[in-house]
C-alpha cells in the first residue's frame, strides 16, 4: 500500500523511536551487568545469565543505531525501514519462541505473545507501506551515448514498436497504431529474469517528442507476483554528437511477494543490463547487437 511521503517518514520516525528505547534498554541492562558483575534482572520474574544478556546487548547493539537512523529521514530512510521491519519480525519470532518455553510463559504470562503481535504487526506495516513515489523494486539507468539525441530518440521512442528487432530479452514486437497516448505495444518474451517466456502488452502514458521522453506501463502479460510496472525514458542532448539517456522503472508487488523484492530485483538487474548494452550498439552502430544477431540467425 502506497501513503504520502510525510505519513511514511512519521511512520519511518515512530519505528525508529521504537527500535531506539529498546535499543537502549537491552544495552543497558548489558552495562549494568558489565560494570557491576551482577545481574539487573535477578530479583525480576525473568532471570537471564551472561549469554543471554550477551544476546540481549547484540540486538540492543543493532537496534540502537538503526532506530536513530529512522528519527532522521533522508533518500536512504526507504531501505532502512525495509531493514527496521525485518527486524522487528526477527524480533516478534523470539518472543513466540520464549512463550512456547513454558518457564518464561509461567513467569511472565502473555507478555511475550502479546509482543509477538505487536512487533510482527509493526514489522509487516513497515514493510508493506511505500511512499507515492517509490515502489519495491526501483530500476533506474543513465548512460552516454556517442550518438546525436535525435538518432537515439529515434530508435527509443519514434520506432518504439521496433524494440524486438534489437533486444535478445524479445523474439518480437509490434505497435498497434503510430507512437502517442494510447499506443499499445506487444511483445513476445524470450525470458530473463522473473519474467518467463511469454507475452506482454505495455501502454504508452505520455509521449513527448518534444521532449524526448515517454511513459508506458504494462497491461497483461506481468509474472503472478507482480501488480503493477511502469517505464519512464527519456533522452537529453549532451553536444551535438553525443546523448545521455535515462530509464526509471518502477515494479509493485502483491504483498505476498514483498519479500521477494530484492531478489527479484536482483533477477531483473542483468536483463535491464543486457537491454541497455545493446540499446547503444543499436543507436550508435545502427545494427542489432552480436547477441541479437545471433538469437535471429538461430530462429
Amino acid at each position: 500500500m502506497k501513503v504520502t511521503i510525510a505519513t511514511y517518514h512519521r511512520l519511518a520516525r515512530l519505528i525508529g523511536g521504537l527500535l531506539t528505547l529498546m535499543g537502549l534498554g537491552l544495552t543497558a541492562v548489558f552495562v549494568m551487568f558489565t560494570w557491576t558483575g551482577e545481574n539487573p534482572l535477578v530479583g525480576s520474574a525473568l532471570t537471564l545469565d551472561g549469554p543471554g544478556l550477551l544476546i540481549m546487548a547484540s540486538i540492543g547493539a543493532f537496534a540502537l543505531p538503526l532506530g536513530l537512523s529512522l528519527l532522521f529521514t533522508d533518500a536512504a530512510t526507504s531501505a532502512r525501514l525495509r531493514i527496521a521491519a525485518c527486524a522487528l519480525g526477527l524480533m516478534a519470532l523470539l518472543r513466540l519462541v520464549a512463550f512456547a518455553n513454558p518457564e518464561i510463559r509461567a513467569a511472565v504470562g502473555l507478555a511475550p505473545i502479546v509482543e509477538f503481535f505487536v512487533l510482527g504487526g509493526l514489522g509487516f506495516v513497515a514493510f508493506g507501506l511505500r511512499p507515492d513515489n517509490e515502489s519495491p523494486i526501483e530500476m533506474r539507468i543513465e548512460i552516454e551515448v556517442d550518438a546525436p539525441a535525435s538518432e537515439a530518440w529515434q530508435v527509443l521512442g519514434e520506432q518504439f514498436g521496433d524494440v524486438g528487432q534489437w533486444a535478445s530479452s524479445l523474439r518480437s514486437s509490434q505497435l498497434d497504431r503510430s507512437p502517442g497516448v494510447g499506443a499499445v505495444r506487444t511483445c513476445e518474451l524470450t525470458g530473463f529474469g522473473p519474467f518467463s517466456a511469454g507475452r506482454i502488452s505495455e501502454e504508452l502514458l505520455e509521449f513527448d517528442p518534444a521532449a524526448m521522453r515517454f511513459i508506458y506501463a504494462a497491461r497483461t502479460g506481468l509474472p503472478r507476483m507482480f501488480h503493477a510496472a511502469k517505464n519512464r525514458w527519456s533522452v537529453e542532448a549532451v553536444d551535438d554528437h553525443h546523448c545521455r539517456v535515462r530509464s526509471h522503472a518502477s515494479i509493485d508487488l502483491h504483498w505476498w511477494a514483498l519479500p521477494l523484492a530484492t531478489w527479484l530485483g536482483w533477477g531483473i538487474r542483468s536483463g535491464v543490463d543486457r537491454f541497455t548494452e545493446e540499446l547503444r550498439h543499436r543507436v550508435e552502430r545502427g545494427t542489432a547487437h552480436p547477441r541479437k544477431a545471433a538469437a535471429l540467425a538461430r530462429a
